[in-house]
């Protein structure tokens, strides 16, 4: 049933979110990881302070006695959503650190303005002083971590050089890596930006430039297949995901991302649910963004360009020049977009540069560990590149045009950390992917699958997967059982696969494929192992706290007369070797979720008897969501708006779980429900963001002398928030909360829930919008009037419940 609002007429529209988290440590950056010296400067000087709104505009710096003179800060119409303070300021560099390759022709710039991510580019037009044969390298300069990262180029002459970002945060943009903790940004985020220059001819003598980044190690192993949630593909979630790991989270672990969480090394490409959770969540975290940024920057290109047809051949001579010049010096890999004018693009990591010999190196997640794929340059053009938008049609598509965007500047990186600190909690895309229920069906009837299926070869079982999308969308897929990467099960016209066991299954461990079928093609839902074997571990899911004793049980019929057990909890601990005894126990000292492995030998011979897997989740869960609601409207337009709010945090809560979804019907509210188990005090920490889709909406009538038409764009004016507890009784206690910055996104909750009672905590946010209705009226002769109407809507509710349960 849909809500009819219009002028004059405002209905509200509630939306109970019932969530829980996990509370985000704020970076404690030591002096001894601070590289703020690596480029010494002089005092900063403020050139400008001014201001740009959601219809766009430059600000222009005018100081004669600096060299930025004329510097140019462009917002095109709609790169804004709300208006942003805009501070630039410049310090001259007096030394630095970085090497010899590392030559700046402007001063330190650095620019302010809140933060965020804008929705679109922001261009930036800087002087500079360069020889014919000098190639402009633009960067960012984090001065924490001393990092300069790419930022990409449009077009240089020997007086300027133009780039785009759509951010100012590099300060806050990478998290303390060493420490595990994760940086919350605040609205005194700004961004160093400095230019270098190159000489072609040096570019010429380097031979080939070698970011480090390498296919087959630091790419993900699984093709882009694509998954049930993004059925297009995962190019970008690919690209960005494996790009970022290898910046913020290899050089402090020395571990390659390929093959990390699958135990496959991609034999069987689906075996990585982790990874393939993670570059979905990526993917679609960018949204409309992934064509939509790509679309801007390509027509600033052509609005920037006076070459006629041929201004993309001019545009690619300026990228292929400063790409080289920027890996040259920075010696980083680059987010890269390939794409062509029919309007299919593609996302791949340009990752070494062969400058001599016109050769751009490029990792595609069509081709996963392939070396050998590249774009080529020929005199002055760069040749098509052939791949596709995903792996199930890898080389269908010629692409023609090219842009080298470095790491963050375009793709939003500020949510890369937390998202992977929920890959490591196991949690991530649990807001995406639906609820899945693995079934085992046997001599004892039917039960929940477990870690484990006893061995057996008198009788068959067999395996299969309900799956509940969070869509509401119907289901027609299936369950495919592997033992290596051989199919021994697979279901075709039941939702059962049948499996009959030989001596080939004892003690193997079997991987199960759920998957959806859509034209033809299998999209991944999930992938999980299970082992045969006659032996299991009791309990083989333990619900716990910290700093708290329990104690596992290996079950099995027969073990060896000298059996030796050996125990791995998963949280570093040393192996605990255990000989003759089926019984251990184990304290954990942190919170999260930790696969218990228990591998049985006869300590005599040191022949092998049988492994078994049980889990703990011990304290905590993690979950960062982003919910989207329709705020129906009366008229029949092209998109309703929307209401989008995103969280993100922790709570120190046993037992969190994700219950279901209940979408909203006949005026009951949508509810997001998990729970988590009673008992001690609870602290959260939530980042909480929320907005109202702005696109416009138009919607035309024909009326008795003309045409009516009308256009709407909808805003967040103001927010207002509280809480309580309901501890069953409907006796409402208030929360105190702390508000954490000025952007009023980030707050603390803290209190204490009763071991013996069911508990509701309710955080209650309200969001008011106004809407801007153009009203454009035509005449019958042509003559045209238009009215425009500012008005507030009524406020709208998200409630987030977190249930404790005794």
């Amino acid at each position: 049933m849909k809500n009819m609002l219009k002028k004059g007429f405002n209905a509200t529209l509630m939306i109970l979110i019932l969530i829980a988290f996990i509370a985000c440590e704020e970076s404690d950056d030591s002096t001894d990881n601070n590289k703020s010296n690596l480029i010494q400067t002089g005092d900063f000087k403020v050139l400008s302070e001014s201001s740009l709104g959601s219809s766009g505009g430059d600000i222009v710096v005018s100081d004669a006695e600096s060299s930025l003179d004329g510097m140019t800060v462009s917002a095109p119409d709609g790169a804004l959503s709300s208006t942003k303070e805009f501070e630039v300021s410049s310090a001259e560099i007096e030394g630095h650190s970085l090497g010899e390759r590392f030559n700046p022709v402007t001063p330190l710039i650095r620019i302010k303005n809140g933060g965020e991510y804008a929705d679109g580019p922001i261009f930036i037009d800087i002087p500079i002083e360069i020889s014919e044969d000098e190639i402009p390298a633009a960067f960012f300069f984090d001065d924490v971590k001393g990092n300069l990262e790419v930022i990409p180029v449009l077009k240089y002459t020997t007086e300027n050089v133009i780039i785009a970002t759509r951010h100012f945060a590099t300060s806050g943009m990478y998290g303390n890596q060493s420490s595990g903790k994760i940086r919350i940004f605040n609205d005194d985020l700004y961004a160093n930006i400095v230019i270098s220059s190159v000489k072609k001819s040096d570019l010429e003598k380097a031979g080939v430039l070698n970011s480090g980044f390498e296919p087959g190690k630091d790419d993900w192993e699984f093709p882009n297949y694509g998954s049930y949630i993004e059925k297009g593909g995962n190019c970008s979630g690919h690209s960005i995901s494996s790009l970022w790991y290898y910046v913020m989270k290899k050089p402090s672990t020395d571990k390659q991302l390929n093959g990390q969480f699958d135990r496959t090394g991609g034999n069987i490409w689906q075996d990585n649910p982790l990874g393939i959770r993670m570059v979905t969540k990526t993917q679609n975290e960018q949204g409309s963004y992934w064509h939509k940024i790509w679309d801007d920057f390509n027509s600033e290109i052509a609005g920037t360009y006076d070459y006629g047809s041929d201004f993309y051949k001019e545009y690619h001579k300026v990228a292929w020049n400063a790409a080289a010049a920027q890996m040259y010096v920075s010696g980083k890999p680059m987010y890269t977009i390939v794409s062509q004018d029919a309007g299919d693009s593609h996302a791949v990591i340009a990752y070494k540069i062969d400058y001599s010999g016109g050769k751009i190196y490029l990792a595609d997640p069509n081709f996963p560990g392939n070396k050998s794929r590249m774009i080529q340059k020929t005199g002055d053009n760069l040749q098509p590149y052939q791949s596709g938008d995903n792996a199930n049609d890898p080389d269908a598509v010629n692409y023609t045009e090219f842009a080298f965007f470095g790491m963050s500047a375009m793709y939003n990186w500020s949510k890369m950390e937390i998202r992977w600190a929920a890959l490591e909690n196991k949690t991530i895309g649990n807001d995406l992917f639906p609820t899945l229920e693995y079934t085992l069906s046997g001599p004892e009837g039917e039960s929940e699958l477990g870690e484990s299926i006893p061995f057996d070869t008198e009788n068959d079982y067999a395996i299969a997967c309900r799956v509940t999308p969070r869509t509401g969308a119907p289901f027609d897929g299936g369950v495919i059982v592997y033992n290596g990467e051989t199919n021994i099960a697979q279901n075709d016209d039941s939702k059962w696969a049948n499996l009959s066991m030989t001596n080939e299954e004892n003690n193997k461990t079997l991987g199960i494929w759920v998957w959806q079928m859509n034209d033809g093609v299998k999209e991944w839902i999930d992938f999980r192992w299970v082992s045969v074997s006659e032996l299991r571990i009791e309990p083989d899911v333990l619900n716990g706290e910290k700093d708290q004793e329990y104690e596992w049980e290996a079950v099995i019929a027969n073990p060896p007369a000298n059996a030796r057990y050996e125990w791995n909890f998963g949280d570093g601990s040393a192996t605990e070797i255990v000989k003759n005894n089926k019984k251990v126990s184990h304290t954990y000292k942190e919170n999260g979720v930790f696969p218990v492995i228990l591998e049985l030998y006869d300590d005599a011979s040191g022949q092998f008897a049988g492994v078994a897997t049980a889990y703990a989740n011990i304290g905590a869960g993690f979950i960062d969501s982003t919910y989207q609601e329709e705020l129906y409207w009366l008229y029949p337009v092209d998109e309703d708006p929307t209401l989008v709010v995103d969280v993100n945090g922790v709570v120190n809560a046993p037992e969190l779980e994700f219950m279901n979804v209940y979408r909203s019907t006949g005026g009951v509210p949508t509810m997001y429900i998990y729970k988590a188990k009673s008992g001690g005090e609870f602290n959260i920490e939530l980042n909480i963001d929320h907005s109202f889709k702005t696109k416009k909406m138009s919607y035309e009538t024909g009326q008795y002398y003309g045409v009516f038409k009308y256009d709407w764009e909808f805003e967040t004016v103001h927010d207002n928030l509280t809480s309580f507890i309901n501890d069953g009784s409907d006796n409402l206690t208030n929360i105190n909360i702390t508000k954490n910055d000025s952007t009023g996104k980030r707050y603390v909750l803290r209190g204490t829930v009763p071991k013996d009672k069911d508990v509701n905590l309710m955080l209650i946010i309200y969001a008011k919008y106004k809407y801007l209705e153009k009203e454009y009226y035509r005449e019958d002769d042509g003559t045209e009037t238009t009215n425009t109407y500012d008005e507030d809507g009524q406020w709208h509710t998200v409630a987030i419940s977190i249930q404790f349960k005794k």
